[in-house]
Formats: structure tokens, C-alpha cells, sequence
């Protein structure tokens, strides 16, 4: 027996049902690494990561345009990504509340000097080539000018939750 379906109109639908809907989709889990104009750095967790092109190499992201630090994303030209791990859940928190998300915390250091999260599956870092608004986010398009992958199991975001794919 299927499940039945509630059917919603695009102009009339609610935003919590169509997040919900969204959710039964599972993302992977990434942390985006920023330099801010005084220097440090700072970074947040996205699970709007994709691929967009191999030749010329393209990721994309979305940011949130009432996210905290907005305006340092979105101005931003360059940043390091890291795609975490099953393993990684406990870092979310850090990079999900406000203070230096990365102080105390082991890092490696891209040639460009962005930051990466050690045991993370795959790392890399961006020049942004192109920003497209889009509803309530910003899209950062970036051409990846490095990249390391090594692979594990990744985590999830499905249905509200962090889950570790196994």
C-alpha cells in the first residue's frame, strides 16, 4: 500500500510542508571556510553543496540571505570547503552558533592558504566566479583551483537530521 500523497499548489503552498517535503532528500554535509576582512577565519555549516561543471571545474553553495556573517559570504572571492565525514557530526554544532569556529580546533591549511577540516571525505578550495540570487539565498559559484579526496563515509542531513551513512 503506497502512502497517500497531499498535493500542494506552487502559489499556495506552506513553507514548512515544502521543507519537509525538501528533507526526505539526503544532502551531504559541508563546512565552508571564509577569511573576514580583519583576518580570521570563520565558517559555516551548508547542505547546499554540488557539483556544477568539470571542465572548467565548477561547486556551487547557497547562503542564506539572513544567515549570520551574511555579508562576508557573499562578498567573499575565495573559500576552502570541507565535505565531512560519517565520523564528523560533533563539529556541526561549532560552526551552526556564533564565537571563532575554529579556535582550539586542528586544521589543514590548503595552498591558498583556506582552512580544511582534517578527516573530512574530500576538501576544496574556490574562486568565486559567479553569485546568483535566488529567492531567500545566494548561490556562490566557484571554480575549484584545489582539491583533495579521501573518501569514507559521508554525513547526511535527511529528514531534519544528521545521519551517518554507513
Amino acid at each position: 500500500m503506497s502512502a497517500q500523497l497531499k498535493l500542494c499548489t506552487a502559489r499556495a503552498y506552506p513553507p514548512l510542508a515544502f521543507r519537509k517535503a525538501c528533507a526526505a532528500f539526503p544532502t551531504g554535509v559541508a563546512v565552508v571556510a571564509i577569511q573576514a576582512v580583519d583576518g580570521s577565519d570563520t565558517g559555516m555549516v551548508i547542505n547546499s553543496f554540488a557539483s556544477v561543471s568539470l571542465q572548467p571545474m565548477l561547486v556551487q553553495w547557497a547562503v542564506a540571505c539572513d544567515a549570520p556573517n551574511y555579508a562576508l559570504y557573499a562578498h567573499t572571492e575565495r573559500y576552502g570547503l570541507s565535505l565531512l565525514a560519517a565520523n564528523q557530526a560533533a563539529l556541526v554544532p561549532r560552526f551552526t552558533r556564533g564565537g571563532r569556529k575554529f579556535d582550539g580546533l586542528p586544521v589543514l591549511r590548503s595552498a591558498a592558504a583556506m582552512r580544511w577540516l582534517p578527516g573530512a571525505t574530500a576538501h576544496f578550495c574556490c574562486r568565486v566566479v559567479q553569485r546568483v540570487p535566488a529567492g531567500d539565498h545566494l548561490l556562490l559559484i566557484g571554480e575549484v583551483t584545489e582539491f583533495a579526496a579521501s573518501g569514507g563515509a559521508p554525513l547526511l542531513f535527511i529528514g531534519g537530521q544528521l545521519e551517518a551513512w554507513s
